[in-house]
Formats: structure tokens, C-alpha cells, sequence
């Protein structure tokens, strides 16, 4: 008899305990690479007195682009 009742007292014992509750933090690297293409720029060709140019420009340049002409006299 002795024997079943600490037989029966452990194992409602065991039923009667708090559970353990803890905080548990999982990291993982992972890796991730996207392609993008973006626009920086657009690349100008334009003529000018029978001369072909290039230039560079961040906006569009639409149909017309301004151009600097320097003047200078013929000696």
C-alpha cells in the first residue's frame, strides 16, 4: 500500500508543477540581392555647324537642346 500511494503522490505531483516558460531568440543570416537597372542619365548626340557632339544630360534633352557658341575673331 505504501507503495502505491508514493507511486500515485509522484505521478499527481508531477501534474502540479508550473510549466517552464522561457524566451528562446532564433537569428538566421539570410541572403538577398536584387538587380535593378535605374536611369541616371541620358546620353546626348547632336550636330552643330556640320560637327557631330556629345554630351551628357540628367533631364530628358526632347527635341531641341540648347548649345553655347562662342564667338571669337579671325585674325
Amino acid at each position: 500500500m505504501l507503495g502505491a500511494s508514493i507511486g500515485h503522490d509522484h505521478s499527481t505531483a508531477h501534474y502540479r508543477q508550473r510549466p517552464v516558460v522561457g524566451h528562446v531568440q532564433r537569428c538566421e543570416t539570410v541572403d538577398r540581392y536584387e538587380q535593378e537597372q535605374q536611369l541616371t542619365g541620358y546620353r546626348v548626340k547632336y550636330r552643330y555647324e556640320g560637327q557631330t557632339y556629345y554630351t551628357e544630360t540628367t533631364e530628358h534633352p526632347g527635341k531641341f537642346i540648347p548649345v553655347r557658341v562662342r564667338v571669337s575673331p579671325v585674325n
